[in-house]
C-alpha cells in the first residue's frame, strides 16, 4: 500500500521508464506485539495506536505525515457509536489538523444504517472502505 501511495502505477516503473525523484518518504511501526507475547487487548488499540504515531513524530517532528491504518477491530460495529480507539484517532487528527470552517458532521445518520467498524467512527480522520 505504501508503493502505491508514493508511486502510483509501478507497471511505467518496472518497465524501464526513466529514474524518478522521490518526493514522498515511507514510514512504518509495528502495530502487533511480538510473538509469543499475548494479544493487545482491544481497549488498549488507541493508546498502541497514538504510541505508534509518537515514535515516528519524536525522530523527525517538522515533517508533514499522512497515517494509514490498514486494519480494524474484530468487534462488531456498534451503530455507529465510536470506539476508545476512534476516539484517540480523533484526538490525534485534531491535535494536527489546520484550522477550517467548522462543517456539521452529517455522518451519524449513515453509521446507523451501514455501521463502520472500528476504528472509522472517528469525525477528524478519513476512513475509506
Amino acid at each position: 500500500m505504501a508503493g502505491l501511495a508514493a508511486h502510483g502505477r509501478l507497471e511505467p516503473l518496472l518497465a524501464g521508464s526513466p529514474a524518478i525523484r522521490s518526493t514522498h518518504w515511507i514510514e512504518s511501526v509495528k502495530l502487533l506485539p511480538p510473538a509469543g507475547h499475548a494479544p493487545t487487548r482491544e481497549d488498549l488499540y488507541g493508546d498502541v495506536t497514538s504510541r505508534a504515531v509518537s515514535q515516528i513524530e519524536i525522530v523527525q517532528p517538522q515533517r508533514a505525515r499522512t497515517f494509514c491504518m490498514a486494519v480494524t477491530s474484530e468487534t462488531p460495529p456498534d451503530q455507529g457509536k465510536p470506539s476508545s480507539w476512534a476516539a484517540r484517532i480523533d484526538a490525534l487528527a485534531a491535535a494536527t489538523a489546520l484550522p477550517t470552517p467548522e462543517m456539521p458532521y452529517e455522518a451519524e445518520p449513515i453509521d446507523r444504517i451501514y455501521s463502520r467498524q472500528t476504528p472509522g467512527q472517528e469525525q477528524n480522520a478519513l476512513a475509506v472502505g
